[in-house]
Parts: C-alpha cells; sequence; structure tokens
C-alpha cells in the first residue's frame, strides 16, 4: 500500500508540472499510451531497482572486517547476553560508549526476533535497506527539482561511488543511518 502510495504521489507530483514532453513520449513516440505522470512513475521504479537490487545482492559474500567488527560484536553480545543498555567493545568486552546504540538496537532487536538471521546478511541487510531508503530521497528530491530525468541522474551520480556503494551501504557501519538521515533531512 505504502508503494502504490508513493507511485501515486510520484505521478501526481509529475503530472502536474509542465516540463515537455515526457522522456517515454520523446523515445517511443506520441502512440504511448500511458500518460505522462503514469511514464515517469515507470522511469522512477525502473531507476530505483536498478540502483538499489545491487545494495542487497551478495551481502554475506564477504568476512567482517575493520569497524564494521566492533560494530557487529556489539550487536552480538547484546542479542546473546540480553544486555541491551550498553554496548560491548571487542577487545575487552567492556563499555563501548563511542556510537550512539540506536543502530546497534535495530539489528540486535530484529536478530533477537527472529527478522533477520544471525549472520553477515543479518547484520548488514539494514544499511542496504537504509540507503535504498536513501537513494529514494534521493530520486525525489532530483524529480522536484527538474524532473524524473534528473532523479535518474542524481542516482547515477551518487549511488555507485565506491567509499559509498561498499563501504558505507553495505557493510554494518554507523554510515547507512548517517546517510539516510542527511538525505531524508534535505528533502
Amino acid at each position: 500500500m505504502l508503494l502504490t502510495r508513493s507511485v501515486a504521489q510520484f505521478a501526481a507530483l509529475s503530472s502536474t508540472h509542465d516540463r515537455g514532453p515526457s522522456l517515454f513520449s520523446t523515445v517511443l513516440g506520441s502512440g504511448w499510451p500511458l500518460n505522462r505522470g503514469v511514464a515517469a512513475a515507470v522511469l522512477a521504479l525502473v531507476s530505483l531497482g536498478v540502483f538499489i537490487l545491487p545494495l542487497l545482492l551478495g551481502l554475506d559474500r564477504w568476512d567482517i572486517e575493520n569497524d564494521e567488527s566492533i560494530y557487529s560484536y556489539a550487536v552480538e553480545r547484546m542479542v546473546e547476553t540480553g544486555e541491551w543498555l550498553t554496548p560491548r567493545y571487542v577487545a575487552t568486552d567492556g563499555t563501548f560508549v563511542e556510537k550512539p546504540p540506536l543502530k546497534f538496537w535495530i539489528v540486535a532487536g530484529a536478530m533477537a526476533l527472529g527478522i533477520v538471521p544471525d549472520n553477515q546478511f543479518g547484520m548488514r541487510v539494514f544499511d542496504a535497506l537504509f540507503g535504498a531508503v536513501a537513494f529514494g530521497y534521493i530520486m525525489a528530491f532530483g524529480w522536484r527539482l527538474a524532473g524524473v530525468t534528473a532523479g535518474s541522474i542524481a542516482l547515477l551520480l551518487v549511488s555507485f561511488h565506491p567509499l559509498l556503494f561498499e563501504h558505507g551501504l553495505r557493510t554494518n557501519n554507523m554510515e547507512g543511518a548517517l546517510f539516510l538521515s542527511y538525505t531524508g533531512g534535505l528533502f
């Protein structure tokens, strides 16, 4: 229902602004059976699918390393011990207060409830989902400013930057939630 409502809002947004011929009518001719709003919504969904699908594929194919191991250990200890208020540090099993615990709680809570598996995929899936929602904000922001094509180009420019894509949105780090917060705030 939420997706249907979002598509309808995008279609309404596109149809209220006269920005010339749509991309579909330009490419496929004026006999295209969809109206401009629906065509723009289809382009938006295809663009989002092209950029979001790579975020979710293969999240469990590499080992946990660097900062991700610190955050994953804190999540594992929350699930194992049931101590949710104080995340634990990997080196000493002492208190880890360098980062706010909300992201730890999201991942550990989903694991404890059985929503996500207790493996690398479960540790990383929320970052990929946060990135997917952030990509939706980027698409909508570009759409709002200059049309659906601009939203697609904005996604293309932002989405496959190696630091953002591999480190920020596909690992159990804090960057996915922060990126979502920034893009949501800008929208």
